[in-house]
């Protein structure tokens, strides 16, 4: 966690302590992040959510040292449950990874080696993985025989 932040500009400087709820630490840090890369005087708005509540505040460096102030002097008890997956290593709406020796799985979307695709008698490979793979051809089977009526 970072000890220190220091702005040059508005000429103030304050310390983060590091807090025995790690929850409160967590969400924190996370509007810390924000903090440094707000503009000196933005305008337009910024979102932080924090669990299930959305804050909307002002993309400036002094509205949003203000906001950090008020919440870390807030009880721990208002700190939602650290998301066990912070941050998707990768979203659906970004675009699939492929280097010449590895490439993303487009069902489950983890980063694989090409040897675990299938490979077409061209040479190019599947979008899926071989295991997901499977897994749909065994749906796709199961439900040709549920609606096969002979």
């Amino acid at each position: 966690m970072s000890n220190a932040l220091k702005h040059e500009g508005a000429g103030y400087h304050w310390t983060i302590k590091k807090y025995k709820d790690p929850n409160k630490n967590f969400w924190l840090e996370r509007l810390m992040i924000l903090v440094k890369n707000a503009p000196e005087n933005g305008t337009r708005f910024k979102t932080y959510k924090m669990g299930n509540t959305t804050f909307k505040l002002r993309n400036s460096q002094k509205n949003m040292v203000d906001f950090f102030k008020r919440l870390a002097s807030r009880k721990a008890s208002i700190f939602p449950e650290m998301p066990i997956k912070p941050t998707p290593v990768v979203s659906r709406s970004a675009p699939l990874r492929k280097t010449e020796k590895s490439k993303t799985c487009y069902v489950c979307r983890k980063l694989k080696p090409n040897r675990m695709f299938y490979q077409r008698k061209d040479g190019t490979y599947f979008s899926g993985c071989i295991p997901c793979q499977k897994t749909i051809r065994a749906k796709t089977k199961a439900n040709i025989n549920l609606y096969d009526h002979k």
